[in-house]
């Protein structure tokens, strides 16, 4: 299964929610369309835990599973 995850899905991903924690352990490719790092980088600098999230979201970014989705 191939899956692309938004900005939503992705945040309650790194939340842990079930749904979304099954369907990316269970992806053979992941994307993230080219939008949804910058809207959470955005996001990330409007809180508190910016360092945090950033590096949670470059380990994403760094499984050989994630590329762009356009």
């Amino acid at each position: 299964m191939n899956i692309a995850l938004g900005t939503n899905t992705y945040r309650d991903f790194i939340r842990g929610h079930d749904d979304q924690v099954r369907g990316v352990r269970t992806a053979y490719s992941i994307a993230l369309p080219l939008i949804v790092p910058g809207q959470l980088r955005a996001g990330f600098a409007a809180g508190a835990r910016e360092s945090a999230n950033a590096a949670n979201l470059q380990w994403t970014l760094a499984s050989p599973r994630a590329g762009s989705g356009g």
